[in-house]
């Protein structure tokens, strides 16, 4: 299966993890940004109690989890994804976005501490707020209102 998928190749006597360009991690990414936004759409649409449930656990999880060890904060990253492909309720989706997933694991080193992005504490009120990557604040997601506060959901451009 893995070789099928690309990730494993076969080499003299043996297999290897197949190499892949800053191109194909790039294309990966694009359209794995595609899927992403048809499966928040559909969450936001289809989501049940159980699944807000689920992602308000995640949320909090990832809220403690402050500081924490940066593989520890990928897995959670992962988990919090993976309940919102869940949530959409349409498995070749989440087949497709799991299999994406898995070629950028194969292909990126693991998260080092200080890339940017998670909670910062705000100096004069010592609370924590939602940055980007780029140090933009973003707010949480919205799953009360029906939307995940994905751009491709909540009709913001």
């Amino acid at each position: 299966m893995l070789e099928q998928d690309g990730v494993l190749e076969r080499v003299n006597r043996g297999m290897r993890v197949r190499q892949t360009s800053s191109e194909e991690v790039l294309e990966i990414y694009g359209v794995r940004t595609i899927l992403e936004a048809a499966a928040a759409r559909d969450a936001a649409a289809k989501r049940s109690d159980y699944d807000l449930a689920t992602l308000d656990r995640i949320f909090g999880t990832m809220a403690e989890a402050e500081g924490a060890d940066p593989v520890e904060l990928a897995g959670i990253n992962r988990s919090f994804h993976r309940a919102i492909w869940q949530a959409a309720r349409n498995r070749t989706l989440e087949d497709l976005l799991e299999r994406l997933a898995v070629h950028l694991r194969v292909t990126r080193p693991p998260p080092t501490s200080g890339t940017g992005g998670g909670r910062k504490r705000s100096r004069s009120t010592g609370r924590s707020s939602r940055r980007s990557a780029t140090g933009i604040p973003t707010a949480p997601p919205r799953w009360r209102s029906g939307t995940c506060g994905h751009p491709a959901t909540s009709g913001s451009t």
